[in-house]
């Protein structure tokens, strides 16, 4: 499970995500000049690298839309994820244009940008072999025939327990909403970066006066970061429960050995008396408890595996079950027992024979 939280948080996702912030403009407040001039005073800001207009490319919320492209023999109608972006999207989110060129900005939708994953779900082998065909689109003035200018690489639009979905980006300036922000982050503090969004703030506020959308800006890793709460959650219940198990069980074995070791000292006084080492009596009262160890790790390990493979069947991106977390387990495990027992194992084997036949 830590290795799967790792994994999620460390994954190249298709885009950039460090110092970038994003924050909602009014809902009800559909003036797009507003918002040119708020995207115009940020681009004055020395602090602020790039800024764009558009939802974020990943989030757990989705809008689709049904698009349908006919290939000269079939028509395929598709319920398609949608994106409303501007021009500045794909360079600050660092996405990769495969083939075509960048959208252009536009107050209704006139042409598309798509990912891989919906040029090959439409049949074409190379991503430009797409560029310049056209989509039905069902928008407010009816259904329109708009052309495919550009295709981009595949991104993750959702978590990873989502496989990749067919994308298309468009640009209408009535419906981008989220404005992101990409920070210059070189050498810059907590302070900076408060200040920074001070000075953001005072520009939201100075163009909606009078907003019913406070201003709320979000660190972009910090949204990708939520969508894996659940799982870091239970990675950290499993980690607790894990020690308080691992303590309980040094504390049985502790006490069993304590009780066999009582048992049998006179038979460890009488193997001294014979010549036998401290070394051959430690390994003769360890051995039958690392027996017990290696059998419950026997047992457990496939019931293990078994759990694991179903949890992970929840991520459509997952790492490997590998054997090394198992033998990292099985060694671990036998450590601790050892360390466990062979303070009572050490502690009879010094005791002097003479002593250890008097034992009744």
């Amino acid at each position: 499970m830590a290795a799967q939280s790792q994994y999620m948080l460390n994954k190249d996702l298709g885009f950039k995500k460090d110092a970038i912030i994003h924050f909602y403009t009014d809902w009800h407040d559909y003036d797009i000049d507003k918002k040119e001039v708020l995207l115009s005073k940020l681009r004055q800001f020395p602090e602020i690298e790039r800024v764009s207009i558009g939802s974020t490319p990943a989030r757990n919320g989705y809008t689709t839309n049904r698009l349908s492209y006919f290939d000269g023999k079939k028509e395929i109608k598709l319920d398609v994820h949608k994106r409303s972006v501007d021009d500045n999207y794909i360079s600050l989110f660092g996405l990769k244009l495969v083939a075509g060129r960048n959208i252009t900005n536009s107050d209704t939708a006139k042409e598309f940008i798509i990912n891989e994953t919906y040029a090959k779900t439409l049949g074409f082998k190379k991503p430009e072999d797409a560029v310049g065909k056209l989509l039905t689109y069902s928008g407010e003035k009816g259904e329109l025939l708009l052309p495919i200018v550009g295709v981009i690489a595949d991104f993750h639009l959702q978590s990873l327990h989502t496989s990749i979905q067919p994308l298309y980006l468009l640009s209408e300036k009535k419906y981008e909403r989220a404005v992101n922000v990409k920070i210059r982050s070189s050498g810059k503090s907590a302070t900076e970066f408060k200040a920074v969004l001070a000075k953001i703030e005072k520009t939201y506020k100075e163009v909606y006066p009078t907003s019913s959308q406070d201003f709320s800006p979000s660190f972009f890793d910090d949204t990708l970061a939520k969508f894996y709460e659940k799982e870091a959650r239970q990675a950290q219940i499993l980690n607790t429960s894990t020690g308080i198990a691992i303590l309980i069980s040094c504390m049985g074995l502790f006490g069993l050995s304590a009780f066999v070791t009582q048992q049998r000292t006179k038979e460890i006084g009488i193997r001294k008396v014979l010549g036998s080492t401290i070394y051959q009596i430690v390994g003769l009262l360890s051995k039958d408890f690392l027996r017990l160890v290696v059998l419950s790790f026997v047992i457990a390990s496939p019931i293990a595996y078994w759990l694991m493979k179903k949890w992970l069947e929840d991520f459509a991106y997952r790492v490997d079950i590998s054997i090394w977390i198992f033998v990292v387990a099985g060694v671990a495990s036998i450590v601790i027992a050892i360390l466990t027992v062979s303070y009572q194992s050490i502690r009879a084997a010094l005791l002097n024979p003479a002593k250890s036949l008097k034992v009744e």
